[in-house]
């Protein structure tokens, strides 16, 4: 009876334990609403670690990520630059480097202001040598932009890079034109400013028949590269002339003249300082007329008279060589001093102190 009873009750606890397992794995379905079944699912241990790599914490500030830097690549959107630079870069891709072409097919070049200098006079040639430095402000609508996608106004763009206007002075023997700086200045409506500088050396007819009391005018032509079809025009503005004293010559004014429809002139007035030639050439020539005059009043006898004459006749020689240096020669209207002095063909005149 013992063993039946240990039998039981080893047979009680075992089903008992089953039902308590089903009843852990498998819910009961046909439970009382009264008594919910508690499922409970364990997870796998988690490492500490792998939450902070594998997913952004919740509270992280989003504010310290950096920003994306602008690109020009391609299939991007323009408007993704936000710097000078970006949109330098943006502008030279267009290759902006022949004249700009609109429906009218004529470019105005404006010249708002023009510095004139007077480097030298060459007396001897009749050259004037001038150096001009002009303002040029034109407009390229390929250069300009949105300013809703860019917050720019302007920009700086590399002159090599943009199309650039030619001044030339067309009555110049030699003339350059070189950029006062490496840059230019462009907005965003297109316009672009720029200086220039130009050196030029031109042929001046003045007319020196009262040297050293001259005074004449010196035209100087500025054009740029042609005004027919497709080409440009010139629109001057104001005209400042800035060291007007040179050596022996000083330019008394600069102004705007213009003699034909397709060409711009600078009238130079030009005058010398008598001072200086004076001293230099007609002082010389004075004493030596008066020396010669002199020279009658000494004794024949004696050699003392034949001495004298020898050494005016040198001195005049030599004064002779250097007056031929200074004036020139091929001028229309050739000073008088040297038709009296040394004749036409730069040879003595007659009747002078040889």
């Amino acid at each position: 009876m013992k063993k039946r009873e240990q039998t039981s009750q080893t047979a009680a606890v075992s089903q008992g334990a089953l039902m308590w397992h089903q009843s852990i794995t498998h819910p009961v379905r046909n439970a009382p609403a009264s008594c919910p079944q508690r499922v409970e699912v364990r997870r796998p241990a988690e490492c500490p670690h792998c939450r902070s790599v594998t997913q952004p914490a919740e509270n992280q500030n989003t504010s310290t990520r950096l920003p994306r830097r602008p690109s020009l690549i391609s299939g991007q959107s323009e408007s993704a630059c936000r710097s000078r630079r970006c949109l330098a870069k943006m502008l030279i891709a267009k290759t902006p480097l022949s004249q700009p072409q609109e429906d009218n097919c004529t470019q105005t070049i404006s010249v708002p202001f023009m510095e004139y200098q007077t480097l030298s006079v060459d007396t001897k040639n009749l050259r004037l040598i001038s150096r001009l430095q002009a303002a040029l402000i034109w407009t390229d609508l390929e250069l300009s932009w949105n300013t809703s996608d860019y917050e720019y106004d302007e920009v700086i763009l590399p002159v090599t890079k943009v199309w650039t206007p030619e001044l030339h002075v067309t009555n110049g023997i030699k003339t350059s034109m070189k950029h006062s700086s490496q840059d230019l200045l462009v907005y965003s409506n297109g316009t672009v400013k720029h200086n220039v500088i130009i050196n030029a050396e031109i042929n001046c007819e003045v007319n020196l028949f009262n040297y050293p009391f001259a005074f004449d005018e010196c035209p100087v032509a500025i054009q740029a590269w042609t005004n027919d079809g497709c080409g440009t025009d010139l629109n001057l503005g104001t005209l400042k002339m800035v060291d007007g004293t040179h050596g022996d010559w000083q330019t008394e004014s600069a102004d705007y003249q213009k003699q034909r429809d397709d060409r711009n002139y600078i009238m130079v007035s030009l005058s010398i300082k008598y001072l200086n030639p004076f001293i230099t050439l007609m002082l010389p020539s004075i004493l030596l007329i008066l020396a010669d005059m002199i020279s009658f009043s000494l004794p024949l006898t004696g050699g003392e008279r034949n001495s004298f004459k020898v050494t005016l006749v040198l001195s005049f020689t030599m004064f002779l060589i250097i007056l031929n240096d200074m004036l020139p020669g091929d001028s229309k209207c050739s000073p008088v001093i040297r038709q009296s002095l040394l004749g036409r063909n730069g040879h003595p005149a007659h009747g002078s102190a040889l």
